[in-house]
């Protein structure tokens, strides 16, 4: 800013003059404003989320959420995909071979979580009945070696044969009952042997 003055008749006028201080600073002098600072630094300073810490908390993040969702994936199987029924539930293993004396028994327990069917092919040698029995019907027979009541049986299966498990269970605890019929026979064991796995198969 400059003043000019002007003489006249018996008065003085004093006239101010204001010009661009960056058209008179001397040269190499930097205006007292300074430079502005470049857009992103200035964006920063308002609180814009573009910065660097913004994306590390959000990978991080991202990382939690899935690994959390994994978690739960796994030990939902699946989420459940296949509205709670499985695949078959192998209950007995192949090539499994066992020897009953005679009126004695083995039993294999088992839960159906959904109406089922057992499964499996095993050879027998000396005669053979197989019962799907209650947890209760099963206690009676080993507590007074007599049968009071049983869900399925096969009938005695005649000696040395093949025989194809295909039993249909319903939901809940069962006993498999493989049991030596006879009591008065040549054979000093009912041997057993079984060709496939046994499996428990959802309806």
């Amino acid at each position: 800013m400059s003043d000019e003055s002007v003489e006249g008749d018996g008065f003085r006028v004093l006239r101010f003059v204001v010009s661009d201080s960056s058209a008179v600073a001397p040269s190499g002098t930097a205006s007292p404003r300074g430079p502005d600072p470049p857009l992103q630094f200035a964006n920063r300073r308002k609180g814009d989320p573009s910065g660097p810490r913004f994306w590390v908390y959000l990978a991080i993040i991202v990382v939690i959420v899935a690994g959390l969702a994994g978690s739960v994936y796994v030990a939902t199987n699946g989420f459940h995909r296949n509205s709670g029924s499985t695949g078959p539930t192998v209950i007995i293993v192949n090539q499994t071979s066992w020897a009953i004396p005679i009126t004695q028994c083995n039993a294999v327990v088992f839960i159906a979580p959904s109406n089922s069917t057992v499964n499996g092919t095993l050879y027998e040698n000396g005669g053979l009945d197989i019962y799907t029995m209650t947890p209760a019907q099963y206690a009676h027979y080993l507590r007074y070696s007599t049968i009071q009541g049983y869900e399925w049986t096969s009938g005695v299966i005649a000696n040395n044969s093949v025989y194809h498990l295909d039993v249909p269970v319903l939901a809940g605890q069962w006993d498999l009952v493989f049991s030596d019929p006879y009591s008065n026979v040549t054979y000093a064991n009912t041997l057993v042997a079984f060709y496939t796995n046994v499996v428990l198969v959802p309806s």
